[in-house]
């Protein structure tokens, strides 16, 4: 079996203030517990193309059984649609949800920020509201399987939750896109004026 887990990197607060900031999402891919591959893809903070770069990344990571999302939202209020990485990819998905979302909180927030508030909100609730409770050692974390169903995605799950909460390939995507984003260097490369 090989899954892969997508999350995306740090960003300082300073980049909301500027259209089209950059932070990456990080891609790994594993064949059972050991790692295969990781990739990097640019996404905009605050932008559209959160599907279009996770895509991207499943892409070049090659075969894959699963994909693992962590949550549907990065890069600050960026959103990866799980069905259409599902529709385009033919891989399943699998959305993990670390905490519940406070759906009152993101809307009022995306109403008062986006003028597309109504697109971007429309994948958040629906995927949350969709999404299942899964009970582990570490308490209730919900879970939305698209392209499988909840057994196969409750396995996949369990499966990678060996010392933590959150199941080791979102966890590794997470330490990747963390690692090389908080310390500076890339994403002055990538905010780079053209």
């Amino acid at each position: 079996m090989i899954v892969a887990g997508v999350d995306d990197g740090y960003f300082p607060p300073s980049y909301k203030e500027v259209k089209g900031s950059r932070t990456v999402l990080a891609a790994v891919s594993f064949r059972g517990h050991l790692p295969l591959r990781a990739v990097l893809e640019p996404v905009t903070v605050d932008g559209r193309d959160g599907t279009e770069a996770c895509v991207k990344a499943l892409e070049r990571l090659g075969e894959l059984d699963y994909v693992m999302l962590d949550s549907v939202i990065v890069a600050g209020f960026n959103v990866i649609d799980p069905w259409e990485v599902n529709e385009l990819l033919d891989v399943p998905v699998i959305v993990f949800f670390r905490h519940p979302l406070n759906l009152k909180r993101i809307w009022a927030a995306l109403e008062k920020h986006f003028s597309d508030a109504e697109e971007r909100y429309s994948v958040i609730e629906k995927a949350f509201l969709s999404s299942h409770p899964l009970p582990s050692p570490w308490g209730v974390k919900h879970v939305l399987p698209a392209g499988t169903d909840l057994a196969s995605a409750a396995d996949v799950v369990r499966y990678y939750q060996t010392t933590s909460p959150i199941p080791l390939p979102i966890y590794a995507a997470d330490a990747v896109a963390s690692g090389v984003t908080k310390t500076g260097p890339l994403l002055r490369v990538l905010n780079r004026p053209s």
